[in-house]
């Protein structure tokens, strides 16, 4: 359902920009050549009419994939996927997981690790040289996905993994 969300916005601002160049060529054409004219109303709808095709056929593959992996990781995390001697998670769950992760991400987790899964957000923007902004983003998004949980801490926030990452990189 959110795809079709962002298929309508596509095909909004498509024809705004589309409905625009024909009012801006229909007013620097000073003769107003009805041929031009109609060539280019046809063409609009025509570019109209094929947006929604591109974006069904690329974008749905795109979107099927990303379910896919997805679907891997959920399966990998929730099946028992330990090694017997030792019950510590496999290499394996972390290279995907670590992988999932944008550059900031793997910094944010790397602090959170070195410091055994709790530190403050104003430590975590020293540390890892990430401005507040793209800090705060990054923890949104961590949160977003529950790599991560906040607590408020006086000024700050104090930001631990959760423990199902905390069991998967601290064990």
């Amino acid at each position: 359902m959110e795809h079709y969300k962002h298929y309508k916005i596509i095909w909004a601002i498509a024809a705004i920009i589309i409905i625009s160049i024909n009012i801006f060529i229909i007013y620097i054409t000073e003769e107003r050549h009805y041929i031009s004219i109609f060539n280019s109303w046809m063409l609009s709808i025509t570019i109209l009419l094929i947006i929604p095709f591109m974006y069904i056929f690329f974008f749905k593959k795109i979107e099927e994939q990303m379910e896919e992996n997805m679907y891997t990781i959920s399966h990998l995390l929730t099946t028992q996927n330990n090694d017997s001697l030792t019950n510590k998670p496999t290499e394996l769950i972390r290279t995907v997981l670590y992988r999932c992760l944008d550059y900031g991400g793997k910094k944010v987790i790397e602090k959170l690790i070195e410091k055994n899964g709790v530190i403050l957000q104003s430590e975590l923007g020293r540390l890892t040289n990430i401005n507040k902004v793209k800090l705060h983003r990054i923890i949104q998004d961590m949160k977003k996905r529950e790599i991560i949980s906040i607590e408020p801490y006086g000024k700050t926030n104090r930001i631990l993994l959760s423990e199902d990452v905390k069991r998967i990189f601290l064990n």
